[in-house]
């Protein structure tokens, strides 16, 4: 197990098994005694006098969380077996090439017919370029009941669906190297802006790319060995919902096709893109919420973690990068953004971009 102690808590990570187990400061504590070989009845009562409840309440609490890592975080490793390469040609006959540049590099990209041309050609359509050499090739394929994404013929994606394919495909099309974390957040300004599917970060990312805030990404956030912000130069996908926020900010965008996408209209708006990396000046996880106010509440590090684990990220399983990660997460500042009123939203964000590097 490796350990890596945070602020009100502690991380631990499996070697066998990616993501993090959270653990707060009473469990942290429960931890320590219980792998000391501390007895449950003697944990217990600690907790009991230390918190002023009844011993029957700590012990309770205390069986119920060791009989919960003995199920997840301690349970037996599966027999290490690595599955096997996909079963299907890299090619397929129905798919069609797709040639752009992506940060001055030629790329062609092979999709194939249906849903996985529709998912990905529109945020390649900005990009698109003629391309006798490309200096990389990538294909996306179905197969096996799996999206398959492929890279000069090495398969780097295995997914349930078009989507998660074209988040591997964009992330590997724009990397320049192996990426050290990918968070699911927005960037501008060297402002990252964490959240769920419909939480308004991409909303706020359009809003300030209008206001002349440099542009990095509305979906994937990808660090890399640095942890600087790489740009994302795709298209935002925006929801029905949005559209009159951001159509008087961007004339070209009331013109752009609309698409069917999870049971949403959307469309797609063509970034002012940053040319260079960024450094993370502040990590903001947004929230829409309509009726609720606009306000802005500091984070420590392990609820901010808590909040990664709620919208998702990937960090590289290794000790020496996940203490980096954790190392970098303590060095930025962190906040939840709850907002209502977009302009509202803008200015703070706006304030924390302030002293963000420009290109």
């Amino acid at each position: 197990m490796w350990e890596f102690p945070v602020d009100q808590g502690l991380v631990l990570v499996r070697p066998d098994f990616d993501g993090f187990y959270l653990l707060n400061s009473t469990a942290q504590l429960v931890w320590r005694e219980w792998r000391e070989g501390i007895s449950v009845a003697e944990i217990a009562a600690g907790l009991a006098a230390d918190f002023g409840i009844a011993v029957e309440v700590a012990r309770r609490d205390v069986e119920a969380t060791v009989v919960s890592w003995q199920a997840g975080l301690l349970a037996p490793s599966p027999p290490s077996v690595l599955p096997p390469p996909p079963a299907v040609e890299v090619e397929k006959a129905d798919a069609r090439p797709f040639d752009c540049v992506v940060h001055g590099n030629a790329m062609r990209v092979f999709l194939e017919s249906g849903e996985v041309w529709d998912e990905i050609a529109p945020r390649l359509d900005p990009l698109r370029a003629e391309v006798t050499l490309p200096a990389r090739t990538f294909h996306v394929r179905t197969g096996a009941g799996r999206v398959l994404v492929f890279r000069d013929g090495a398969c780097i994606g295995d997914e349930e669906n078009a989507a998660g394919a074209r988040a591997i495909l964009l992330q590997a099309m724009a990397s320049r190297g192996e990426p050290a974390a990918i968070l699911h957040a927005g960037g501008c300004g060297g402002v990252l802006l964490a959240g769920h599917t419909h939480s308004g970060k991409s909303t706020l990312c359009a809003a300030l790319m209008g206001r002349g805030v440099p542009y990095y990404c509305d979906d994937s956030a990808v660090l890399d060995r640095d942890f600087q912000l790489t740009p994302m130069p795709f298209p935002l996908m925006l929801r029905s919902g949005s559209w009159p926020l951001i159509e008087g900010r961007f004339p070209e965008f009331g013109k752009s096709p609309v698409y069917r996408r999870w049971g949403s209209d959307i469309r797609f708006l063509t970034p002012r893109c940053a040319p260079a990396a960024a450094t993370v000046t502040a990590l903001v996880f947004v929230r829409y919420l309509k009726g609720a106010g606009t306000q802005l509440a500091e984070l420590t590090v392990f609820d901010s973690l808590l909040a990664l684990q709620r919208s998702g990220f990937w960090v590289e399983h290794s000790p020496e990068t996940i203490a980096r990660f954790l190392a970098w997460l303590a060095e930025i500042p962190r906040y939840t953004l709850q907002y209502e009123d977009l302009p509202a939203a803008e200015g703070i964000i706006l304030d924390l971009t302030a002293h963000a590097p420009r290109p």
